[in-house]
């Protein structure tokens, strides 16, 4: 499968984008859509995160902006939006030899949770320090019934780090490149600023918004518009949209019964999306302002999993209509509340 973007964002894209994603004539025809359409190699047991993913979260956030907002948006924020979704979880697309150039890498380009400016190895030392004093219960579910292996032979470690921090690795992407034997660059013909800018959409999603408010800053512009781009905005879609990506097409019961899962969590993730059935929006229900979940828990354990699950989901729409009200005063709505 490869990635469809919805008819109202292909109406709206800067016309060298769409060859940025699907073909692109400056290096040798190589779109991101090539790297969705493969297998995440640190993630086998992980629920589908490729060109599905990808064209589920797109297709939300088409539904989450009102046609009114829509009509405000520029070319410039609709492709921002979009390749910011395209690139916001390849990160967890890299192999061992992608792990492997970051961690080489000596310039201090990254920032761990507590705001330090350090390299890729610090931030693997960091972590990996933090994981030797991880609780029984939290090893057992990374390694299963495995050896409790700490250094980069370890692909449960490996597998841990990338996710943990995939969306500092997008935010890399967007800026340097692809990270494999060298670095690929994907977003060729995009300004710096655009891309930074596109790196910062990305990383958003693994990241509080208001923790975001200097990078947005030090583009210079005034009322939160980086580039004159609604960004907060469109973080606040990319969240919501890459959240409400939860069902059963997203963990096929076929292929979770191929699989003998080594990780208790990825298994547990498995059957909460297989339990969540379908959906329904305003325009089915009649009740403006309102999506309904339909899911079908079978026991008291699996109920309460799924009510703290979509609790969540509304304390992150919560947070968005609250973050846009105070970035960007009211001017942009989302579908739902």
């Amino acid at each position: 499968m490869s990635v469809k973007i919805p008819k109202r964002f292909q109406n709206k894209l800067l016309p060298s984008v769409l060859s940025l994603i699907y073909n692109n004539p400056l290096d040798n025809g190589n779109g991101i859509v090539n790297y969705l359409e493969t297998s995440p190699y640190y993630f086998e047991e992980y629920t589908i995160h490729g060109a599905r993913h990808i064209t589920a979260v797109l297709n939300y956030a088409d539904k989450l902006i009102p046609q009114s907002d829509y009509e405000k948006m520029s070319e410039l924020d609709i492709s921002v939006l979009v390749l910011g979704i395209l690139l916001h979880d390849l990160g967890m697309f890299i192999k061992e030899s992608g792990l492997k150039y970051l961690l080489q890498l000596e310039t201090k380009n990254v920032y761990d949770n507590n705001g330090i400016n350090c390299t890729w190895k610090e931030l693997w030392d960091g972590f990996i320090k933090k994981l030797k004093h991880s609780s029984g219960n939290e090893l057992d579910e990374i390694f299963g019934d495995k050896e409790h292996i700490f250094d980069l032979s370890s692909h449960q470690v490996c597998a841990t780090f990338i996710r943990k921090y995939h969306h500092l690795i997008a935010y890399h992407i967007a800026i340097h490149g692809f990270p494999g034997k060298a670095n690929h660059k994907l977003l060729n013909g995009i300004s710096e600023d655009c891309a930074r800018l596109i790196g910062l959409l990305a990383k958003s999603h693994g990241m509080a918004l208001r923790d975001l408010n200097e990078e947005v800053d030090d583009f210079g512009y005034d009322n939160n518009l980086p580039l004159n781009v609604p960004i907060y905005y469109l973080m606040s879609i990319l969240r919501l949209a890459d959240l409400l990506d939860a069902d059963e097409s997203r963990a096929p019961k076929i292929l979770s019964d191929m699989n003998n899962f080594s990780s208790l969590r990825s298994e547990n993730e498995w059957t909460l999306n297989q339990l969540i059935k379908g959906r329904q929006w305003a325009d089915d229900t009649g009740k403006p302002d309102t999506l309904k979940m339909i899911a079908t828990p079978t026991n008291s354990k699996q109920f309460l999993e799924l009510k703290s699950w979509f609790d969540y989901w509304q304390k992150e729409l919560d947070l968005s209509w609250a973050i846009i009200g105070e970035t960007h005063n009211d001017r942009f709505k989302l579908s739902i509340r």
